[in-house]
C-alpha cells in the first residue's frame, strides 16, 4: 500500500517546512534551522534561472568542494518522440548539483521543475547522499544538442556526519534563480 494512501491504516507523509518564493532573481536560497524530527527531506523547485550557471548545493555551510561526490545523466534528443535519442553522464567531487546547468536559461526563460531527496539527513553515522530528479528544458526546439537540455537525474554525497540543518542553494558564476517557488518537505514518522 501506498504510503499515506486511503485505507493502508495511514503512515508517514510529507509536511511543507518552509516555502520561498520570488518573483525576482535571487542567488541563494537558504533554508536553516531545519529540525531533525523527520526521516527524510525533499526539495521541490519550480522556475527558471536569470543565467546559465550550475548550482552550488552545501550543507551546513561546508564550502569545501571536496566535501562532495556527485554524477548526472542528461538525456536529450533531436525528435518529439525521443526516437534517436542522446545521453551525456558526467561525475565530479564538486559540490555542484545537479552536475549541469539547472535550470537552462534563455531570454524567454522556460520553466524547470525538479526534486531532491535526501534521505537520513539527520543520522550522524552515515554521509549526506542526495538524489535527483527533474526536467530541464531551454527551448521548445529539438535540434539534439545536449545544451537545450532534457530530463535528469543526478546522485550526491556530502561526506558530513552530521545532522542537516541548514541547506544553502546558490549558483556559480553570475547565475540566479527567477520566478520560483521552492518548498522543503519532511517526512514524517507515522
Amino acid at each position: 500500500a501506498l504510503l499515506g494512501a486511503a485505507g493502508s491504516g495511514g503512515g508517514a507523509s510529507w509536511e511543507a517546512i518552509a516555502t520561498v518564493t520570488s518573483a525576482g532573481a535571487d542567488a541563494t536560497i537558504s533554508f536553516t534551522s531545519i529540525p531533525t524530527t523527520y526521516t527524510d527531506l525533499k526539495i521541490v523547485y519550480i522556475g527558471s534561472s536569470w543565467y546559465d550557471a550550475y548550482n552550488v548545493f552545501v550543507f551546513n555551510s561546508d564550502t569545501s568542494g571536496s566535501s562532495y561526490n556527485n554524477a548526472v545523466l542528461l538525456g536529450y534528443t533531436d525528435t518529439v518522440n525521443g526516437a534517436g535519442g542522446s545521453s551525456w553522464f558526467s561525475s565530479a567531487a564538486s559540490e555542484w548539483f545537479p552536475m549541469q546547468a539547472w535550470p537552462r536559461a534563455t531570454g524567454t526563460n522556460f520553466f524547470a521543475c525538479g526534486e531532491i531527496h535526501l534521505p537520513a539527513y539527520s543520522q550522524s553515522a552515515q554521509f549526506k547522499p542526495g538524489f535527483f530528479i527533474g526536467s530541464n528544458r531551454d527551448t521548445t526546439a529539438y535540434t539534439g544538442a545536449q545544451s537545450e537540455g532534457g530530463p535528469m537525474a543526478g546522485w550526491y554525497c556530502g561526506e558530513q556526519t552530521a545532522a542537516l540543518t541548514q541547506i544553502d542553494m546558490g549558483r556559480t558564476s553570475s547565475g540566479k534563480w527567477a520566478n520560483y517557488t521552492c518548498t522543503l518537505f519532511g517526512l514524517g514518522v507515522s
